[in-house]
């Protein structure tokens, strides 16, 4: 299943196009890395990714009900933080949304259980 795909993404700052014709994709269960120099354009397209930044051209697709966190470079996390806390603290949205549909969830529960 695809997760994310970048079709033909293009990004410039003013007159500098610092990203050309990027197409990828990240289908379910992949594990991926982004190597590259300074200045290449790896946190511009994480921020595009994440919906921070906005392409000039191109598509990207993100599956729908997809979640995408976003840490920055240098993060202003509290010391005592481990890196679970960093990642918990980035998707706590994402929990908040988990813990209001467990109710639901429970109670869709107990009807399938007073039918059976």
């Amino acid at each position: 299943m695809l997760e994310i795909a970048f079709e033909g993404i293009q990004k410039f700052y003013g007159a500098n196009e610092v990203l050309k014709n990027i197409t990828f994709e990240v289908k379910q269960g992949e594990i991926v890395g982004l190597l590259g120099k300074s200045g290449a354009g790896k946190t511009t397209l994480f921020k595009i990714l994440s919906g921070n930044e906005s392409i000039d051209s191109g598509r990207k697709i993100i599956r729908k009900g997809a979640a995408v966190g976003l840490l920055d470079q240098i993060a202003d996390f509290p010391r005592r933080y481990t890196a679970y806390d960093v990642l918990l603290e980035v998707f706590e949205n994402v929990r908040e949304i988990g813990d209001q549909l467990e109710e639901p969830r429970q109670s869709w529960r107990d009807i399938q259980r007073k039918k059976h």
